[in-house]
């Protein structure tokens, strides 16, 4: 019996339940087009997930084309650096004010001059219940700009004044990177808070807040401030009636207290009635499990100050080893996906140390270090992701010769100006699928980029970065991206988009970001 005959056979109800546990654009991928009875119960189908976040655009395409607005219930929109401009293109598409249905709404990395559509009218949005939002996150777009922080976050603060009062009282999941917005607006609804980056840093703050969130379970707070919020017995207090409570604080505790902190959170209250267990290393003091370090060394040996029973909790939580010189624990990694060399080390001995089947993105010095896992299918059979942080040279590329590594598909390179026409071509016989690529040696002409979007034949999203002016001819690009197209072979236009961002930490220089359309056909 063929697949579409099945699936003729079963009702409509069991189909929206399946519906039920993926996104939007798995369940058009793998439903769509099976036959017409199929495509008609997709376009009843009254809740959608669309999550935007690292989608490719043959995946954004087909969502944007095929659902309607009103059948959508959460939203994820994104324009980091491998959907930079989704923004700008999904509102081509839609307003925000026509997902009559939705009822959750994540912004990430949002560009600046994408938030009017957002904000102006989502106060029309009586069905949303979850909001996510982190200013600090916001993205400029190359052109004049304040630099200013406080001055960004002030402008969008009232920008949001309006909205905030609006929809904020029916919600009940709210992430947000201030908690100014708790001392004025009521919020009786809300069961799950998430602050970060707040400004609270006192904890009687937090104390004259509580009153007013008498509906929350789940409380998350990531805050800097002073050893008052090392407080158990004051938080106990605060927390007694919440489900789960998660925090990471930046604070000093001398040397001389830490046991003395952490025995405010001993108490039954902390260890039995709720099973809170907390940890106190390099200035944080942070819930275990859920903020346990993820990324330690090869020195590592365990948290030294917590409130755990074990410290097994702590290990199972780790997935990105750094190998440094020095002294190496003893202890061994078996969930280990991230793997960093920070110097040459022979393969038997990290094989004492983690599984490297586990391991999917690989991080080293030199290219040349790849040799000591050939073959790499072997060593590292699951490894789509490789970062070489030196630059790669003519004699490390004349080493590597003899091998085609088609299983990377995440590229992370730096390229020695010195015969580097000779080092690209040849990376494109090393890396022959590669889909994501992000160039970290400054260019200083768009001609090093076209080449590599060209030589890469498959390749989804590029990311290079700009130091300086380019010539009086190319500068033009700065400030309309789209000329460029026509000068990549594989691209046409209306199947690639281009940004130019500011990068906050330097006001130089630029990261240009592509987002390529992949070549595919729905059978």
């Amino acid at each position: 019996m063929s697949h579409c005959c099945f699936f003729e056979l079963l009702p409509t109800e069991l189909l929206h339940i399946l519906f039920n546990y993926f996104f939007g654009h798995e369940i058009l991928i793998s439903f769509y087009g099976l036959n017409d009875y199929i495509n008609s119960i997709l376009r009843s189908y009254s809740a959608y997930k669309l999550n935007f976040k690292s989608i490719s655009r043959f995946n954004f395409d087909l969502i944007c084309r095929n659902i309607r607005s009103e059948q959508v219930i959460s939203l994820t929109l994104c324009d980091s650096n491998d959907t930079s401009g989704l923004t700008e293109l999904f509102f081509s598409y839609f307003q925000i004010e026509q997902f009559i249905r939705l009822r959750s709404l994540t912004l990430i990395e949002i560009e600046f001059k994408s938030l009017k559509f957002i904000f102006y009218n989502l106060s029309k949005l009586n069905q949303l219940r979850s909001f996510s939002f982190d200013a600090c996150t916001i993205r400029h777009t190359y052109g004049p700009m304040n630099f200013n922080f406080e001055n960004k976050l002030q402008h969008i603060n009232s920008t949001l004044i309006h909205t905030y009062a609006q929809i904020l009282p029916q919600l009940k999941f709210l992430y947000l990177n201030s908690g100014w917005v708790l001392e004025w607006i009521p919020l009786p609804n809300l069961r799950y808070l998430k602050l970060t980056r707040c400004s609270i840093d006192k904890l009687e703050t937090i104390t004259h807040l509580a009153p007013q969130l008498k509906s929350l379970d789940h409380l998350e707070l990531h805050l800097r401030g002073y050893t008052d919020l090392a407080d158990g017995q004051r938080w106990q207090t605060l927390t007694n009636s919440l489900i789960t409570f998660n925090f990471k604080f930046n604070i000093h505790i001398c040397f001389d207290f830490i046991e003395q902190v952490l025995d405010s959170f001993r108490t039954l209250f902390w260890l039995e009635e709720k099973q809170w267990f907390i940890a106190y290393e390099n200035d944080y003091l942070f819930s275990i499990p859920y903020f346990a370090p993820e990324q330690v060394n090869s020195s590592y040996q365990s948290v030294m100050y917590s409130t755990v029973p074990d410290n097994t909790i702590f290990y199972n939580n780790i997935n990105e080893f750094t190998v440094i010189k020095g002294k190496i624990g003893k202890r061994y990694f078996t969930n280990i996906n991230v793997l960093k060399l920070k110097y040459s080390i022979p393969l038997k001995y990290l094989l004492h140390m983690i599984d490297l089947n586990q391991v999917k993105h690989l991080s080293i010095l030199s290219l040349e270090d790849l040799l000591k896992f050939i073959p790499i299918s072997k060593n590292l059979p699951c490894l789509c992701e490789l970062s070489v942080k030196n630059d790669i040279t003519k004699h490390a590329i004349k080493r590597m010769l003899n091998y085609s590594l088609e299983q990377i598909q995440k590229l992370k390179i730096r390229i020695s100006n010195k015969y580097n026409e000779y080092i690209i071509e040849e990376l494109f016989h090393f890396f022959p699928c590669t889909k994501y690529l992000i160039y970290k040696s400054r260019i200083s002409s768009t001609y090093i980029m076209i080449r590599l979007i060209n030589g890469f034949e498959h390749l989804l999203n590029a990311s290079f970065i700009l130091c300086g002016p380019f010539s009086n001819q190319e500068e033009t690009f700065r400030y309309n991206p789209d000329l460029i197209v026509s000068r990549i072979k594989r691209l046409t236009h209306g199947t690639s988009f281009c940004r130019i961002y500011h990068l906050s930490n330097n006001g130089s220089e630029f990261i240009i970001n592509w987002w390529i359309e992949e070549q595919v056909s729905l059978m």
